[in-house]
């Protein structure tokens, strides 16, 4: 479009110096009127004009056409996309899952490649070694006692309130092996409500020996009767007759009170008659 404008405008032109150029035309003789009468314009002059306004409407037209060319449309309304802000952090870093947070795979799944190592064994639970427990006659032969792999607990005035006491906390914190040994009722009188006790506390041990009281007072005879009939409700239950084996002189070296052990061959009798009740030399 605009190279047809240029060649109209050439054209316009190249007519316009034709005209200009052209021979004068014949001009007509002056009339002399009475009255004044406005001279008419010349063919030429009005030529001019005309092709001048001409030439000026084109320029107008060519130079709207161009603007409106050069004029690009822009939308009313752009939306964009917002633009992540850049910022200089490090990337966070890509840790692997939790265990637990792993889904199960069931298609394809293999069992895990057998390995070589041996599956270790649990240490072997260590029982308590076996326990003796009794009053100021068993503490003399303590040391023999623990030289054969007793723990002793022996009290001197040990009433059967205390070792029964002792037993129920034994008991409870698991601390009573296969084998236990009792000598009670020398300071005291004991009832059958107590000895049974210290042999229910007792019923899940699998060796138990009960001594009887070898002593000149008036509470060693019915506690050795309590005392004698003990197995025949707790199976696991055996008696030591001290008191026949003092009585029979088997005990050499007893103290002067007939009740203690006053030599150190009284002592090891003692452990030794222990020992044989229990199955160990």
């Amino acid at each position: 479009m605009t190279a047809t404008l240029e060649d109209r405008l050439a054209g316009l032109g190249e007519q316009l110096d034709r005209l200009i150029d052209a021979e004068p035309l014949p001009q007509r003789p002056a009339v002399s009127l009475t009255t004044s009468v406005r001279p008419s314009r010349s063919p030429r002059r009005t030529l001019v004009v005309l092709l001048t306004a001409a030439c000026v409407l084109s320029v107008a037209v060519w130079a709207a056409t161009r603007s409106t060319h050069r004029t690009r449309t822009v939308p009313a309304t752009v939306v964009s996309e917002p633009v992540p802000a850049v910022t200089d952090a490090a990337p966070s870093p890509i840790t692997a899952p939790a265990a637990d947070d792993v889904p199960e795979t069931t298609a394809g799944s293999t069992d895990p490649a057998p390995t070589d190592a041996t599956p270790t064994d649990p240490a072997p639970t260590v029982a308590p070694p076996p326990l003796a427990i009794g009053t100021s006659v068993m503490l003399g032969a303590i040391d023999a006692l623990q030289a054969g792999g007793f723990r002793g607990i022996a009290e001197v005035s040990a009433q059967a309130a205390d070792q029964i006491e002792t037993l129920r906390r034994l008991e409870a914190a698991g601390d009573i092996g296969d084998v236990v040994v009792v000598e009670a009722g020398v300071n005291g009188p004991v009832s059958a409500e107590q000895y049974d006790e210290m042999a229910q506390l007792l019923a899940d041990v699998p060796t138990v020996v009960f001594l009887t009281v070898h002593a000149e007072v008036a509470w060693a005879e019915p506690n050795n009767d309590l005392v004698w009939s003990l197995p025949a409700r707790y199976p696991n239950v055996t008696v030591l007759d001290w008191d026949g084996l003092v009585d029979f002189g088997n005990i050499p070296g007893m103290a002067d009170d007939g009740i203690h052990l006053g030599t150190t061959a009284a002592r090891q009798a003692y452990a030794n008659f222990v020992f044989d009740a229990i199955g160990r030399p």
